[in-house]
């Protein structure tokens, strides 16, 4: 029986002694799992974009009778292919929502050079050129991790070079051209963006922009037909790519954190 107490307490010295020594081992967790914060579209943006332009441009013309009907007049509408293309800049804030709806504005404004060759009408033509073109758009889009479909849609405008007459097989005298004049219009389109890094996108983007021609932009006599022209329509399809640098606040931007979000 003593034999038996002896063994039973010795195994249990050697259970108690175990389990203290493993107490005292340090202990080996593994390493804690650093998981990347999701990338979000929320924060302001800036970059260039560029592209081609073209549609057509639309006059109200209205032509006078000098010799044949005198005092007669009649309306025309002529309408011209234009092409060209534009570069400029963007900026703008985007809001991502707990849904993945992001909401934001978007500003830009490009330098263009798109123009008609001039449309015949009776003894002559018309021609322009857009200059200028700037939008002011909101956007709705729907965050795809890093991929970003979005609508959007605002207010255009381009300066645009007043319309004159010209002819090639008749003398003509212009009258009157008033040269430059800025013009204001809307516009509606759609793109894709995506982020190659936490800073760096790039997209592409249709647009298509209704700008209106100035009143009065041309008044020209060429033989016996007076006209003057009296405004019109520039409709324009944009398609272009760009690329947009992004950070989350202006402090970031400037390396002062403490600045926080706007």
């Amino acid at each position: 029986m003593n034999f038996k107490v002896s063994i039973l307490g010795a195994m249990a010295s050697v259970i108690v002694f175990g389990s203290a020594s493993a107490a005292d081992l340090p202990s080996r967790k593994e390493a804690p799992v650093v998981v990347p914060p999701a990338f979000s579209w929320t924060g302001w943006h800036g970059g260039i974009s560029g592209g081609y332009a073209g549609g057509n441009s639309e006059y109200n013309a209205t032509m006078y009778s000098i010799t044949a009907m005198p005092g007669a007049s009649w309306s025309v509408n002529p309408s011209v292919g234009t092409s060209g293309w534009l570069i400029g800049y963007e900026a703008g804030y985007s809001w991502q929502l707990s849904n993945n709806v992001v909401v934001g504005y978007e500003s830009d404004f490009n330098y263009a050079n798109v123009s008609n060759n001039g449309g015949m009408l009776a003894s002559g033509g018309v021609n322009s050129r857009l200059n200028w073109f700037g939008t002011e758009r909101v956007r709705f889009g729907y965050a795809m991790g890093r991929f970003m479909p979005y609508i959007t849609g605002g207010f255009a405008y381009g300066r645009i070079n007043g319309a004159s007459w010209t002819s090639g097989y008749e003398a003509m005298l212009p009258i009157g051209t008033s040269g430059s004049r800025w013009s204001g219009g809307w516009t509606v389109g759609a793109g894709l963006e995506y982020a190659v890094t936490n800073q760096i996108s790039i997209k592409g983007e249709y647009l298509y922009a209704n700008i209106g021609v100035p009143n009065a932009s041309a008044v020209g006599w060429a033989g016996n037909t007076f006209a003057t022209v009296n405004g019109g329509n520039y409709n324009l399809n944009i398609a272009r790519a760009g690329v947009n640098y992004h950070v989350k606040s202006f402090g970031a931007l400037l390396g002062i954190d403490a600045l926080g979000d706007f």
